[in-house]
């Protein structure tokens, strides 16, 4: 398993950028820039014949271990690694965390239309629950946004 003196000894990593670069360039014609952006926006770096993907070695590299759960950005830009937009969560928090779906970005995420009402469902751990219909698009929004802080707020109790 790769350790922090190892990718230190391969790497240079700048926490205000993210970016990070070889120490010693892997081969002729490669980039001083480490890894590569894969088409799903996550940025790759091959050390010692194996992937890892650089928000999990920034991680590393700052706090000299992997983290513990999933690694969320803040900003959801999948390539932007600096250390400030990081940070280690379980993985229904990083659910929520992702991007609105088109279809349903119309009314918010959890939103959906309902006959002339606003069916709200947020998914937790992998299930979907009812929250409730609503009349507009405002009251679904609140009932949204309360429900996910509770959902909140008893999985942080329970991880801490």
């Amino acid at each position: 398993m790769l350790t922090q003196e190892r990718l230190k000894e391969r790497v240079t990593y700048d926490p205000d950028t993210g970016i990070f670069l070889w120490k010693k360039m892997p081969s002729r014609g490669k980039s001083l820039i480490a890894g590569f952006i894969y088409p799903n926006g996550y940025i790759r770096i091959h050390i010692d014949g194996r992937k890892y993907l650089a928000h999990r070695l920034a991680w590393l590299y700052v706090y000299g271990s992997f983290p513990k759960n999933h690694i969320d950005h803040i900003n959801r830009v999948r390539n932007d690694n600096r250390i400030a937009n990081l940070r280690d969560v379980i993985r229904c928090m990083n659910q929520i965390n992702c991007k609105e779906k088109a279809v349903i970005a119309k009314h918010g995420r959890c939103i959906v239309p309902h006959g002339r009402k606003f069916s709200v469902r947020i998914g937790v751990l992998g299930k979907q629950i009812f929250i409730g219909n609503f009349f507009t698009v405002r009251e679904a929004e609140i009932a949204r946004d309360a429900a996910i802080a509770k959902r909140l707020l008893i999985y942080t109790e329970k991880s801490v």
